[in-house]
């Protein structure tokens, strides 16, 4: 007999006030995607993801507001963006995520993080941190952006050429998990007296030196789940 296969079924969400795949809805009566700049909003959307027995939120993620991208899938004017509502009121979906855990059981949460635009040991130190405060129901979504905007925004003439993107990227994670799994041995926690808190033997400091990326420094924080 053939195994039996189960669904996965996802809530995809993006932290913008307002909508961003069906624009306009907004005017609906009923629709409460005015209220996504509160904390109300994303307790109600874990909670009902839990009830419904959804497998994971995911969150997109864009930086630089309303943008153009005509080279890749259409036109867009600012104006016409925020007299929509679409994808514009952009909040970080990171600090959403520690109360939707609070409120829920079994949903995870994955979250865009750009590596063209966060530093990796921050977004290391981040992502363990949500990954203690949901025991363990964290994803990174592992994105290199795409759109002159974004690159703007983070003080660039332009985005960086797509191999180029990548060939970062490929140096960022091997820093993050060399952060992740390499600084703190499990057991390093040890909460014994006289001995102390942690165990200094099995804690390391890292030397990365690549050609986009370094770090020399300690792990910000003990394994998470």
């Amino acid at each position: 007999m053939a195994p039996k296969k189960q669904i996965h079924i996802n809530f995809f969400e993006m932290t913008c006030t307002g909508n961003h795949m069906a624009v306009g809805l907004w005017q609906n009566e009923g629709d409460n995607s005015r209220t996504k700049d509160t904390i109300d909003y994303y307790m109600w959307m874990a909670k009902l993801a839990d009830k419904g027995k959804i497998s994971c939120i995911f969150f997109a993620d864009t930086y630089g507001g309303t943008y153009t991208i005509g080279d890749i899938y259409l036109i867009r004017k600012s104006d016409a963006a925020y007299r929509s509502g679409g994808s514009v009121g952009q909040t970080d979906p990171t600090v959403w995520v520690s109360a939707m855990a609070a409120v829920s059981k079994n949903v995870s949460f994955g979250i865009t993080g750009s590596t063209s635009y966060i530093n990796p040991f921050i977004l290391a130190r981040t992502w363990s941190t949500l990954d203690h405060a949901t025991q363990g129901r964290v994803a990174w979504n592992v994105v290199t952006s795409y759109s002159n905007a974004s690159a703007k925004a983070m003080g660039k003439d332009s985005i960086t050429p797509k191999h180029l993107r990548y060939e970062e990227a490929h140096e960022y994670m091997e820093l993050c998990y060399s952060l992740w799994e390499g600084s703190w041995e499990d057991g390093a926690q040890t909460w014994k007296r006289p001995e102390g808190a942690y165990d200094p033997n099995k804690i390391h400091k890292i030397f990365f030196n690549g050609r986009h990326h370094k770090t020399t420094a300690y792990g910000a924080t003990h394994p998470s789940p």
